[in-house]
């Protein structure tokens, strides 16, 4: 079991190296490159709803077992993502889209120290 526990400050080129960190242990665990690429993009997304709409502490952890689980946590409760409707026009929205067409399943746990993002995913062969 390969883990992965990151506490970002909140600067966006945290976000390259920790999903540098992701595909390499993906790729430990001979994924198929398809299936990186979609897990980096997914928690790509994770980790840019935290810093952008979240606040400090940030947390990134992650489970590679055969599958993987990945957790984002940000300090703030108050904000709880979630799926809107599709806007063509809007630069912003697409994110949990993303997720949810690439992780096994998704859910948030809130509690009084901020939100979690958990994040499960599969791989194909």
């Amino acid at each position: 079991m390969l883990r992965l526990d990151v506490e970002p400050r909140g600067d966006p080129k945290e976000i390259v190296r920790i999903r540098k960190q992701i595909a390499g242990l993906l790729r430990l665990e001979d994924w198929p490159d398809t299936d990186v690429e979609d897990v980096v993009l997914a928690v790509n997304e994770l980790m840019t709803n935290a810093f952008m709409h979240g606040s400090p502490p940030y947390e990134v952890r992650g489970v590679f077992n055969g599958n993987a689980v990945v957790r984002v946590r940000d300090g703030d409760a108050g904000h709880v993502p979630e799926v809107r409707p599709l806007d063509i026009r809007s630069q912003h929205g697409r994110g949990l889209r993303i997720v949810d067409a690439i992780a096994a399943s998704w859910t948030t746990v809130v509690d009084a120290g901020g939100k979690t993002i958990i994040a499960r995913f599969e791989r194909s062969r």
